[in-house]
Formats: structure tokens, sequence, C-alpha cells
């Protein structure tokens, strides 16, 4: 029974370890303002499960056809604008449709795998 214990945590610890290597720093942010406001007051976070559930749970109370994924099978970088003005940037599962959940409702959405790649600005993108 050891053995058996001692291969379930170097399993638990490598794919920790391959989680951490392989995850993707995102601009995370929620302002009223611009984007660039939105920027210079966020931070640039690691996606983690707490940080991507995280937002999950925040774009699901606004939008309830938003379901969770039934495995997490890595993240996402996103940007979507809530409302009139809200603007969210953050880390969300990369396996969930975001953008198709919030498209009946017209609001502009993007994600991306890269580091930082929400933070690209599109001037056009979130105009009304």
């Amino acid at each position: 029974m050891p053995f058996l214990f001692q291969i379930l945590v170097c399993f638990g610890l490598l794919t920790t370890l391959i989680n951490t290597v392989y995850s993707i720093k995102c601009m995370y942010c929620k302002s009223d303002l611009h984007e660039e406001a939105c920027d210079a007051i966020g931070r640039r976070i690691t996606c983690t499960e707490d940080n991507a559930y995280e937002h999950f749970r925040y774009l699901q109370r606004l939008n309830k056809d938003l379901v969770e994924p039934r495995r997490n099978e890595g993240y996402s970088c996103m940007k979507i604008k809530v409302g009139n003005h809200r603007l969210v940037k953050g880390c969300i599962y990369s396996n969930l449709l975001v953008c198709g959940a919030f498209r009946k409702r017209a609001k502009p959405c993007s994600t991306c795998i890269d580091d930082d790649c929400n933070t690209v600005q599109y001037r056009d993108f979130y105009l009304n």
C-alpha cells in the first residue's frame, strides 16, 4: 500500500509541475474605464484552477447559460465587455465556450492562448 501512495504522490507532484511550466500568464483586471486603464490597474497572473474558476463563476452570474466544462483542458486568456462599460480580463478554461455564450447578447469577447495575449488592444473591438 505505501508503494501505491508514493506513486500517487509522485504523479500529483509531476502534474503540478507540468501545469506550472505550461501555464500561461494573462492580464487580470476589471474596469469601467477604457482598456488602457484596465491594464494600468491590473496585474499579470499565472493561470491556475482558482483564478479560472473565479472568472467562470463571475461570468456565470451574468449569463446562466454558461456551463462549466466537465474537465479542465488548460487555460486561455480572455477579455470580454460585460454590459455597457465593464471590461473583464483574466484566465478562463480553454475548453469553455465563453465567447459563444455571450455572442447572443452582442458582447465583444476574445480568448487567446499566449502569454499576455489579452493585453493586445483592439480599438474597435470594444466600441458599441
